[in-house]
């Protein structure tokens, strides 16, 4: 049975009934049509996204995630927490996430603190980075599929916490 675009083998299908013929590969008997970066012809149902089924769960494109392929994308946004040696602190914030798994980027407020760290599939961000004053600061978070990004800081040489949030440029 086939539903929402999608052909029994887990193949995209065009609107017209037969296999897609996106840069994924084509076929003439509805088999194959899947792209070798990656991504997901899972049992949750698939979209028609150039040749590549995707999960709505997962997949290729469905997180910004890391997968090869992505055209990367730069965030800007800011940052807020306590510091237990500074009270209360904000600043702004750059995010780079080139599409290869890595994310790079920049805290500037009372310290400037460059990161650097991985994102994962599922859009999970995991960074480190050195204050000269902050010392060893750690970032977590996580990509939305709107390409937003937020998540928490910390800074325990100067007793540091807070969140974070940037958008696509």
């Amino acid at each position: 049975m086939t539903q929402g675009g999608e052909s029994e083998t887990g193949a995209a299908a065009d609107s017209s009934g037969g296999a897609d013929s996106g840069p994924g590969g084509s076929t003439s008997d509805g088999e194959g049509g899947m792209d070798s970066t990656g991504g997901g012809t899972g049992d949750t149902g698939g979209t028609d996204s150039g040749g590549m089924a995707t999960e709505s769960t997962g997949g290729a494109g469905s997180s910004g995630g890391s997968e090869s392929g992505n055209a990367g994308v730069s965030l800007v946004g800011t940052f807020s927490g306590d510091c237990s040696m500074f009270g209360a602190i904000s600043g702004d914030m750059t995010l780079e996430i080139p599409g290869d798994g890595t994310v790079t980027g920049t805290f500037t407020g009372p310290d400037t603190v460059n990161f650097d760290g991985v994102i994962d599939e599922d859009g999970m961000i995991v960074a480190g980075g050195v204050g000269a004053i902050a010392g060893d600061c750690s970032l977590e978070g996580a990509q939305e599929v709107s390409g937003d990004a937020s998540g928490t800081f910390a800074c325990p040489a100067v007793g540091c916490e807070g969140t974070w949030m940037a958008s696509p440029i």
